[in-house]
C-alpha cells in the first residue's frame, strides 16, 4: 500500500518513488543527509533524530502512549504535530491520552501549511 500511495505523490510532485526500492542501510544514509525530514511516527522520525536531522513528525495519537515527542527533551529541530481533535477529545473527554483511540482520518486534519511552517521553525 505504501508503494502505491509513494507512487501517487511522485506522479504529482515530478519527484522519484523510492518506496520498496531502497534496503535500511540506504534510508539511513538518504536520511543522514537530507537537509530535514517529514515523516509519520514511524522508524524514519527516529533515525533522523539519531542522525541529528531536523525533523517534522506528523502524528495521530494512535502510539501517543509510546512515541517520545523528542521536543520535550529539548531537541530544537524536532517538531511533532497532532490533530487538534487529539487533545481536544482528551480534554472533553476527561481522558487519559494513553487511552485516546486515534482515527486514522484525523492526521488529514494537518494541512500542509502547518507541517511547512513548522519545518520553517527547526531549518537554520
Amino acid at each position: 500500500a505504501d508503494i502505491s500511495t509513494a507512487e501517487k505523490i511522485a506522479l504529482a510532485t515530478n519527484e522519484n518513488n523510492i518506496a520498496g526500492k531502497t534496503s535500511l542501510n540506504e534510508i539511513i544514509s538518504l536520511i543522514a543527509n537530507a537537509s530535514a525530514v517529514i515523516t509519520n511516527d514511524t522508524m524514519a522520525a527516529h533515525a533522523a533524530v539519531a542522525c541529528n536531522t531536523p525533523a517534522v513528525i506528523i502524528a495521530n495519537g494512535n502510539n501517543y502512549y509510546r512515541f517520545t515527542d523528542y521536543s520535550t527533551f529539548g531537541l530544537k529541530n524536532v517538531v511533532t504535530i497532532y490533530p487538534a481533535i487529539f487533545f481536544k477529545q482528551s480534554k472533553n473527554k476527561k481522558t487519559n491520552l494513553l487511552h485516546y483511540d486515534a482515527v486514522s482520518s484525523d492526521i488529514q486534519t494537518i494541512s500542509a501549511h502547518e507541517v511547512f511552517k513548522s519545518l520553517q521553525t527547526i531549518l537554520p
